[in-house]
């Protein structure tokens, strides 16, 4: 996971889920590791570009999401990328199993935002203490969670103790202005962190990889969305040409 978090941003979901099937593994996922090494195998050569930061007011973009009920226990699962500036790939990916269980795409989204909400300001104090005037856009694909953290927890269920607090330290911390970051919303087919939380095929998963590695989107994918696989066992075993 350390290698491909850092040279293969696009695996960051196959390895965080092949992960979580090492106590009593079956041939089903020793095919399924085959496979990703297959990948992995394939594109040894294709590495990630990583240039300057550009101008000095550098933008730290930080892109979250989570795909709710993945796995058989209820489960669902987070993602991370982190860009700076005009430097290229991803700076910082994450990608792993929630603790607990979440049974709406909401308290997923909500719990995953609580969580990386502080990477943004993170990257922020250190290009400001190198004199750049930075500041950090959290980027967010769901509508819900962006209207309950501006309007507060007075817009959901607050018998949710857990829901109600991590939305309310959401909103402190966008409300200060100490931390110069924002939340905004972004398009779905736009959210590289979709690389992170689920198995997505075809021209989507070209796209968010070129996004991720640094490298130009091909043209024929910029515009084009491809609906994510709703079986996720399925393709990362037998869909070698999927990935």
């Amino acid at each position: 996971r350390y290698v491909i978090a850092l040279v293969v941003p696009e695996c960051m979901f196959h390895a965080s889920y092949l992960a979580t099937k090492q106590v009593a593994p079956t041939e089903q996922w020793w095919n399924a590791c085959i496979h990703l090494l297959k990948y992995l195998y394939g594109v040894k050569d294709h590495g990630v570009k990583i240039g300057p930061i550009g101008s000095r007011n550098a933008v730290v973009n930080v892109y979250v999401d989570c795909s709710c009920m993945v796995y058989a226990d209820g489960k669902s699962h987070g993602s991370c990328y982190v860009h700076i500036g005009n430097a290229g790939a991803s700076v910082y990916t994450s990608s792993n199993k929630l603790p607990l269980t979440e049974t709406s795409s909401h308290g997923g989204e909500m719990r995953v935002l609580n969580e990386r909400v502080n990477l943004g300001a993170h990257y922020v104090d250190v290009l400001r203490e190198l004199d750049y005037a930075a500041t950090a856009v959290v980027h967010e694909d769901n509508e819900s969670v962006i209207r309950v953290v501006e309007s507060g927890t007075e817009a959901h269920d607050k018998k949710r103790k857990n829901l109600v607090a991590m939305t309310n330290s959401v909103k402190e911390f966008f409300d200060d202005p100490a931390n110069y970051s924002k939340l905004v919303y972004v398009k779905t087919e736009d959210n590289v962190a979709d690389l992170g939380s689920k198995m997505l095929v075809g021209k989507l998963f070209r796209k968010h990889r070129a996004f991720a590695r640094g490298h130009d989107i091909p043209a024929e994918v910029k515009s084009k969305q491809s609906k994510p696989c709703s079986n996720n066992t399925d393709v990362l075993v037998t869909g070698v040409q999927k990935i």
